[in-house]
């Protein structure tokens, strides 16, 4: 959720802006790990755009992801996303 560059990847009109005045939280600011469905939030996101979120068709959301913010970005903002990263980089190191 907090990859928010991915939004219009998968349907333009899904932006932040929409997000925050929709559903009221902002994936780009605000600690996506304290959100309690997150699920439920990226279908919110996605329904701005006339889309679904569903998890046996994640391919759709991981194609879109942005490898290199989620990396530079996120790995310094989301702990658990620092540790997986840490993770497989000491496995391929």
């Amino acid at each position: 959720m907090a990859e928010a560059t991915h939004y219009p990847r998968i349907e333009p009109s899904i932006t932040v802006a929409a997000i925050k005045s929709k559903l009221g939280f902002d994936p780009e600011n605000d600690d996506m790990e304290q959100r309690p469905h997150p699920a439920n939030d990226l279908d919110a996101c996605y329904a701005i755009g006339g889309k679904a979120y569903i998890k046996h068709q994640a391919k759709v959301t991981v194609d879109a992801l942005d490898y290199a913010f989620i990396y530079t970005k996120l790995s310094t903002k989301i702990n658990y996303m620092n540790r997986l990263i840490s993770a497989i980089d000491a496995f391929l190191a």
